[in-house]
């Protein structure tokens, strides 16, 4: 089981490594990766990004759910590549997203909906 990052990596949102740090307190078991160092697709159950490229992140089978940090979903929804699953909304609490990544990692982490 392994999480996929994708454009959060950046100043705005946090470093890489805070979303490496804080998420490995969240969810220990859980492996984070940085796109586009993506490794084996089937392992990727979950995927959160900012402004997605879906024609960049390749197929993900057994993705699950997706978490976005955008402010809409506009710009990308009608994408023909996104996939029909359920999508989440990532706040943040203060400019390096801290909150954003602990409801991530509680959303994951919990089983949120149950039924992932």
């Amino acid at each position: 089981m392994a999480l996929l990052i994708y454009g959060l990596d950046i100043d705005e949102v946090g470093s890489a490594q805070s979303w490496r740090e804080t998420l490995a307190e969240l969810l220990p078991d859980m492996e984070v990766r940085i796109f586009p160092n993506v490794g084996d697709t089937s392992e990727i159950t979950y995927l959160t990004f900012m402004h997605p490229d879906f024609d960049a992140i390749p197929p993900l089978p057994n993705l699950k759910a997706m978490f976005s940090r955008s402010a809409g979903v506009e710009t990308f929804v009608d994408h023909p590549r996104m996939p029909n699953l359920p999508l989440g909304k990532i706040e943040p609490g203060n400019v390096h997203g801290g909150v954003g990544k602990s409801g991530l990692g509680r959303s994951v982490g919990l089983g949120w909906p149950s039924d992932l």
